[in-house]
Formats: C-alpha cells, sequence, structure tokens
C-alpha cells in the first residue's frame, strides 16, 4: 500500500519515485545508508548518494561556471509503509570549467541527515529529481538501526574513508 500524503518539503514527482514498485533509472543513483548515535540529537540517519555526472544536466552560470540543481529526498518506513522520518533539500552546484570532465566522468557525491526518532528496523528510501530535465532516479535499502540504551554489542555500517571531502 502506498501511503496518502507526501511529507512537507518532499515534491509529488519525488515522492512518486520513491514511493513506485519500480526503481527510477533515469538518473542513475547509488545509495548507502548508516546511522549515527548524536548524544544531543539522538539518531540520525546518514544517507550517501552517488550520482552518474552524464546523466545530469548542466546548464552556463556566471563568471564561465557552470551549474547543477539537484533535489533529493530520503525518508523512512516501517514493514507497512508508514513514514516515519522524512527530509529533502535542493543542492546546487557551481562547477568551473577546468572541473566539468571531472564531474561528467565520476559524477557527484551528496548526503542528507535524517534524524531517526527511535531505534528499529526501516526501509530507507531515496528519489533525485534534476529539475532542469525532469529526471529522476530512486533507490531503497533496508537498515536496522539498534537501542543502544540496551548496552548490546552493535555493529553499524562501516565506511571506509579516505579524503576530508568523502566526510
Amino acid at each position: 500500500p502506498e501511503p496518502v500524503d507526501a511529507p512537507a518539503g518532499i515534491s509529488n514527482s519525488l515522492y512518486a519515485a520513491i514511493f513506485s514498485p519500480f526503481q527510477h533509472n533515469a538518473l542513475k543513483i547509488n545509495l548507502t545508508s548508516g546511522y549515527i548515535d548524536d548524544s544531543q540529537k539522538g539518531y540520525l540517519l546518514q544517507t550517501f548518494m552517488h550520482l552518474n555526472g552524464k546523466d545530469l544536466s548542466i546548464t552556463e552560470g556566471k563568471e564561465g561556471n557552470h551549474l547543477m540543481t539537484v533535489e533529493a529526498a530520503s525518508l523512512t518506513t516501517d514493514v507497512n509503509n508508514d513514514i516515519k522520518d522524512s527530509n529533502a533539500q535542493r543542492y546546487h552546484f557551481d562547477i568551473k570549467e577546468e572541473n566539468l570532465p571531472w564531474i561528467k566522468e565520476h559524477g557527484i557525491k551528496f548526503s542528507l541527515k535524517l534524524p531517526v526518532k527511535k531505534p528499529g528496523a526501516y526501509y530507507v528510501r531515496a528519489a533525485v529529481r534534476d529539475p532542469v530535465s525532469g529526471k529522476t532516479g530512486s533507490a531503497y535499502q533496508y537498515i536496522e538501526i539498534p537501542d543502544l540504551n540496551k548496552h548490546r554489542l552493535s555493529l553499524s555500517s562501516m565506511f571506509v574513508i579516505n579524503r576530508e571531502e568523502d566526510l
């Protein structure tokens, strides 16, 4: 069953892509998620996304630079498809001319942080949209966030990071 109403901030096209029974592949998206236990904010779900640079619309910007805009949304649902937490954001990338070939070859990476109200088993659903072309992409994965207050051994997703820009 599909949820009835889109959460605030998530456009209808992103919402449709998130809950489609088929993945949207006009924009190829790779999704990786892991949780963070922040002592002040509680659990945060860090959703990393990578987009293929060849699929994105790049327009002319100011001073010889290029612009790229991406709308992204992520949310968590339980096994009944009830939305538990959601976040959406619009990203604007200002790309210098000399970096354009690298972006087209390697793509772009960005992330969304999603506060999660309580531990549990969730489906992480994400969708991105290129507002210039209207192309969308979607991805999803299953994640379990353990209750760390029970003082049991727990292991989150592990990320190997070798550069500061990967944080």
